[in-house]
């Protein structure tokens, strides 16, 4: 995916997560495309709110530690 459809992709997740801020799935998937376009501590924090939704989510901890690693926290 190219940058432009990557940033597509965020504005479509952020209409979608202004709408269903309580899916968890949605906020990983917004969280992912960041990770791609460089914005790791947008995507911490989206993370952060997925997790909050779904405590028992390995996939979505493991992402997080790997963004967290990248920011050297």
């Amino acid at each position: 995916m190219h940058n432009g459809q990557l940033g597509e992709s965020e504005s479509d997740f952020t209409v979608i997560l202004s709408q269903h801020p309580d899916v968890s799935e949605a906020w990983a998937q917004r969280a992912m495309i960041r990770q791609s376009l460089g914005k790791l501590d947008e995507a911490v924090a989206d993370l952060d709110r997925a997790l909050l939704l779904k405590h028992d989510a390995s996939r979505m901890r493991l992402m997080r530690g790997r963004i967290l690693k990248l920011l050297k926290r």
